[in-house]
């Protein structure tokens, strides 16, 4: 049995080292990676315990039974009797109790573990009406925001006249042209370009999102190699690429030189990999260049094909 150089390659899963997983969780519209429902159900709890706390000690056993859910407190239980009043117009004897703490935490729990393939709706949907909401404790908004921009999610949250507002980060056309992309690579045979693809799919995945860029461009560094061997970097491969005409876009040349320079900056990707805390990479600009070189990859692997017939 090989152990192999590559320790990266095997911590993918055999889906993804075989090209058959989907694209990175934050580019995947339509869906609740696990992690982001992790981070949801410990905000709602972490703010259900301190309720709890606060009954205890001003009713004991009767206080932590009952929950006000008309108190002028921050309250998720106001929360959720509006949210069945007015957003699913339910008969105000038709909404559920949620006079008890354990009301409002069988709700978020059994929401955050349905996982029917239509669910991802309705959990965003609450979550917005969380968000806008005047009893929204603090501290859960400021959780549920950081749940957001901390998980490899495909969704954001962004103020839009006056109101936090769920957006996607990619739409529908950008994940099919990134899959479409892979399949090129992959039907192409370039098993390297594939594994660093899937690597920064990985990277994103666990919010390593400097790695992914790296990878990222590293797909492109090694088709480009492949097509120009006697090339040694991205940017060398580049000019004789644009030579043998493969690149005859001037601007499309020139857009992936100041890709690359970035990433070799001295803030940039490849340097930052020994010390994170000096690039300003997130999750936008890992999907970003994960569905940008992607693309490229693909363009150079098509053009070096139809330069071998």
């Amino acid at each position: 049995m090989s152990s192999g150089n590559n320790n990266d390659f095997y911590k993918l899963t055999f889906a993804q080292r075989e090209g058959m997983d989907e694209l990175p969780e934050p580019m995947r519209l339509n869906h609740i990676p696990q992690k982001f429902k992790q981070a949801v159900w410990l905000a709602v709890d972490l703010v259900l315990d301190q309720a709890s706390d606060e009954a205890r000690k001003e009713g004991g056993i009767a206080g932590l039974a009952y929950y006000d859910i008309f108190s002028s407190e921050p309250n998720i239980g106001t929360i959720l009797h509006d949210y069945e009043f007015e957003l699913l117009e339910q008969f105000h004897d038709d909404i559920s109790s949620y006079t008890r703490i354990s009301d409002c935490r069988s709700f978020f729990k059994g929401l955050i573990c349905d996982n029917t393939d239509d669910n991802y709706h309705r959990i965003l949907t609450v979550i917005e009406f969380a968000l806008r909401h005047e009893a929204c404790p603090e501290t859960l908004y400021d959780s549920l925001i950081d749940a957001f921009n901390g998980t490899p999610v495909a969704y954001f949250v962004e103020e839009i006249a006056g109101l936090p507002t769920i957006v996607p980060r990619i739409s529908h056309e950008a994940g099919e042209s990134t899959r479409q992309a892979i399949k090129v690579i992959q039907q192409g045979g370039l098993g390297g370009v594939s594994v660093h693809l899937r690597q920064a799919a990985e990277h994103i995945n666990t919010e390593q999102y400097a790695d992914a860029v790296a990878d990222s461009i590293s797909a492109v560094e090694s088709v480009a190699r492949q097509v120009a061997p006697e090339a040694k970097t991205l940017g060398q491969a580049l000019k004789v690429l644009e030579k043998m005409e493969v690149i005859t876009n001037q601007q499309l040349k020139d857009g992936f030189e100041k890709l690359y320079a970035y990433t070799n900056s001295e803030k940039g990707i490849r340097h930052a990999l020994m010390d994170d805390a000096r690039s300003n990479v997130g999750v936008d600009e890992a999907v970003f260049m994960f569905g940008a070189c992607a693309s490229f990859a693909a363009y150079l692997a098509s053009k070096h094909r139809q330069m071998a017939q």
